[in-house]
């Protein structure tokens, strides 16, 4: 486990998505290699984080203090528990059937719009400057509708 965050016993609740417990099975890498797993029908197991960085890649090595996933379904259900406060992107993840992190992009800019979710802090490390490019204009256009409804 990584040092500070863990799998407790507990009910861990965003507003806006409910308990964590709820979610499928997923897979997340520390920095460490140190694995995360949250797993379906597990009631009382549920992240006990207030910070997390999550870095979406499928091939770069973890920066420390960052907890990786290789695929955007799993970059999502973290953010919908309300923990992460900032989300590194790479765009090609070696399978387009299972999604780009332009993806994450455009799920948090729905959240955004439609549920008033408050976005973590974005940045993009994509290698594909075209992909890099269309992802850093949607950061943007997420960051000033922020601004517009916080005002």
């Amino acid at each position: 486990m990584i040092a500070g965050q863990g799998i407790g016993e507990g009910e861990c609740k965003n507003s806006q998505f409910g308990s964590v417990s709820s979610m499928r099975s997923i897979r997340a890498v520390g920095g460490s290699g140190d694995e995360l797993e949250w797993q379906d029908g597990i009631k009382h197991n549920c992240l006990r984080m207030r910070v997390m960085k999550v870095y979406l890649d499928d091939e770069r090595q973890t920066p420390d203090g960052w907890v990786r996933v290789y695929w955007p379904d799993e970059a999502i259900e973290l953010l919908k528990t309300g923990a992460v406060t900032d989300i590194s992107l790479d765009h090609d993840l070696g399978d387009d059937k299972r999604g780009t992190g332009y993806d994450v992009v455009l799920w948090i800019e729905e959240q955004v719009a439609l549920h008033g979710f408050v976005p973590p802090t974005m940045m993009v490390h994509s290698a594909n400057v075209s992909a890099r490019t269309k992802m850093e204009n949607g950061i943007r256009a997420i960051e000033a509708m922020v601004r517009r409804r916080d005002g």
